[in-house]
C-alpha cells in the first residue's frame, strides 16, 4: 500500500460505481440503445476489474493468478477500444435521429442495434483477439500498485493495430456530436413533435446523451493523445525484426517493483478512466434512473395494496349486504303478519 497510496480510495470508489453505472441499464435496454448499455456494462467491468488488481497486488508483485491475468489483460485492451467505440455507436445514433427530424423507424431498429453491437462488440473483440497477438510480446505484465497489464510490444505495428482506435473513435464521436446538436436546433421544433409521439427518447434524455457524449470525448480524447505521445516518447520505438523476435520468451512474466512515474501517471489514468466514465454517465442519468425506481416501487406498493384490499372490502360489503337483505326480509315479514291480522280482525268484526 505504502508504493500506491490511492488503492484503498479507488477500489472503494471502484466498487460503489461499478454498481450505480448499472442502475439505469433496465430503461436503456427497453429503448435498444446498444451504445449506452456498453458504456455502462464496459465502465464496471473495467472498474471491478482494476479493483481487484490493485487490492491483489497492493505492495507486492510476487502473487500469481495466471488463469485471471491472461483474461484480464485482454479484457483490459478491449475495454480500450470498446469505451470509445461505443460512444461513438451512440452519438452516430443520436446525429440519425437529429438528421431524420424524428426517432428510428421500428423495421430499422435491428439493423441500427446490430451495427451498434458490430463495432461496440465485435470490434473490441477483433483488437484483443488477433490483433493484440500479433504485437504481443509476452504473456503479461505485473506493476506494483496496479497488478495485471498487457504486454504489447512498443513496435510502430501496435499503434496502428491497438493505440490509433481511441483516438480515431474519439474524434469521429466528438465529430457526430457536434453535428447532431446542429441539426438538433435547426430542427427541434419538428425534433420535439416526433419526439413526442409515444417514442422511449424524449427530448431531455436526447439532450443528456449528447451532452454526455460531447464530455467525455473532450474529457478522454486529450489524455489519450498525450498517453500515445508519451510512450512513444519515454519508451523509443522497437524495429520489427521478424516475428520470431517479437514471440521471443512469449510464456513469459515480467514483474516490475518499481516503475517510472511518467508510468505510473498513464497507468493511473487509465485505471481511473473507467471510473470517470460511470461518474459522468450518473451525472446525466441518476434522476432519470432514480424517478424510474421510485414508479417501480410505488407501483409495487399499490399492486400490493390493492392485492390485500379487495378480500377485506369484499367481506365487509358481503356483511352489509346480508344484513341489509336480512333487516329488509324481517321488515316485509312483519308488514305482512301487521296485515294478517288486520284482515282477521275485520272478520271477526
Amino acid at each position: 500500500m505504502a508504493d500506491v497510496p490511492y488503492v484503498l480510495p479507488y477500489v472503494v470508489f471502484a466498487a460503489i460505481f461499478s454498481v450505480l453505472v448499472l442502475t439505469p441499464l433496465p430503461w436503456h435496454l427497453h429503448s435498444w440503445n446498444g451504445g449506452t448499455c456498453l458504456i455502462m456494462v464496459y465502465a464496471a467491468i473495467g472498474s471491478l476489474i482494476c479493483a481487484v488488481d490493485k487490492s491483489i497486488w497492493a505492495d507486492n508483485v510476487e502473487y500469481e493468478l495466471p488463469i485471471w491475468c491472461d483474461i484480464t489483460t485482454r479484457i483490459l485492451i478491449g475495454l480500450s477500444v470498446g469505451l470509445p467505440a461505443a460512444a461513438f455507436c451512440l452519438t452516430r445514433r443520436l446525429y440519425i435521429i437529429a438528421s431524420s427530424r424524428g426517432g428510428i423507424p421500428s423495421e430499422q431498429r435491428l439493423k441500427a442495434l446490430i451495427f451498434d453491437l458490430s463495432i461496440g462488440f465485435g470490434f473490441p473483440l477483433l483488437v484483443l483477439g488477433p490483433f493484440y497477438y500479433i504485437v504481443q510480446g509476452h504473456r503479461y505484465n505485473i506493476i506494483i500498485g496496479f497488478g495485471c497489464r498487457p504486454a504489447a510490444v512498443n513496435t510502430l505495428a501496435t499503434y496502428f493495430l491497438i493505440l490509433m482506435w481511441p483516438v480515431l473513435f474519439g474524434v469521429a464521436t466528438l465529430s457526430y456530436g457536434v453535428l447532431a446538436t446542429r441539426a438538433f436546433f435547426l430542427h427541434r421544433k419538428k425534433m420535439e413533435a416526433a419526439l413526442a409521439t409515444g417514442t422511449s427518447l424524449t427530448e431531455a434524455r436526447f439532450i443528456r446523451l449528447i451532452s454526455l457524449t460531447i464530455v467525455s470525448s473532450i474529457s478522454t480524447l486529450p489524455p489519450s493523445i498525450f498517453v500515445i505521445w508519451q510512450d512513444a516518447r519515454s519508451n523509443g520505438l522497437r524495429p520489427w525484426i521478424s516475428w520470431t523476435s517479437i514471440k521471443w520468451g512469449y510464456s513469459a512474466v515480467w514483474r516490475f517493483s518499481t516503475i517510472p512515474r511518467e508510468t505510473r501517471h498513464t497507468q493511473e489514468f487509465l485505471d481511473w478512466l473507467f471510473i470517470v466514465v460511470a461518474i459522468q454517465f450518473l451525472l446525466f442519468f441518476a434522476q432519470e434512473s432514480t424517478n424510474n425506481y421510485l414508479r417501480v416501487f410505488r407501483h409495487l406498493i399499490k399492486k400490493f395494496s390493492s392485492n390485500l384490499a379487495p378480500e377485506s372490502q369484499k367481506t365487509s360489503f358481503t356483511s352489509s349486504e346480508v344484513t341489509l337483505t336480512d333487516c329488509g326480509n324481517v321488515g316485509i315479514q312483519t308488514n305482512v303478519i301487521r296485515a294478517e291480522a288486520h284482515l282477521a280482525a275485520g272478520d271477526s268484526a
